[in-house]
């Protein structure tokens, strides 16, 4: 089982739903006008529609609604945590952005009870979230859920790593970066894998 916790157009949900082993995809994206997207491309792949669960909402620490701007043409750097326009990146153009409302909701409180669901199976918990990441994995880890999961890929941002890669390891997961991993990069793939 697949939780993937920013789903953006939904590559990786569609990837991991069109695998035999992989029982059920549960995906998250709290953008609204990505949401959607994500929906056609279920849609385009119906086969594969029955083992996917979609949620209109972003994970983080606590509930909350919040108004931020969005930019379709920048739809995979989206955050929840972080003001993408106000640094100077030609990737994001304020110019171009609309106001959109977002909902965040603890993250142990929606992905425990799917977790309990699927005891019987791997649990894997993909999450790229564009800074929301570093929350996730404390509200997960404070609760106890991070030792119910068997593997973690996970995209870190804006932040070295390092509380990240502690949290993975107090609780039983061999980590590893992808690719060449330089002390202090705030930009990388982690994968963890629990120790057996």
């Amino acid at each position: 089982m697949l939780l993937d916790v920013g789903m953006n157009f939904g590559t990786t949900t569609l990837y991991y739903a069109n695998k035999s082993n992989v029982r059920h995809v549960y995906a998250f994206e709290p953008f609204i006008p990505t949401y959607e997207e994500a929906l056609r491309n279920i849609q385009l792949n119906g086969r594969l529609a029955p083992k996917i669960t979609t949620y209109p909402i972003g994970l983080g620490q606590e509930d909350r609604t919040l108004e931020t701007l969005y930019d379709k043409e920048a739809s995979g750097g989206m955050s929840t945590t972080v003001d993408r326009f106000r640094d100077a990146s030609p990737i994001f153009k304020k110019e171009k952005a609309a106001v959109e409302q977002v909902t965040v909701r603890n993250a142990l409180a929606v992905l425990e009870p799917i977790v309990l669901q699927h005891q019987q199976d791997q649990i894997v918990l993909k999450v790229d979230t564009e800074g929301a990441e570093f929350e996730i994995f404390k509200t997960l880890d404070e609760g106890g859920l991070l030792k119910k999961i068997d593997i973690v890929m996970l995209e870190y941002h804006f932040r070295s790593p390092q509380e990240l890669e502690d949290r993975l390891t107090t609780n039983g997961f061999v980590v590893f970066y992808k690719g060449e991993h330089k002390k202090g990069e705030q930009t990388g793939v982690i994968y963890g894998v629990r120790n057996a």
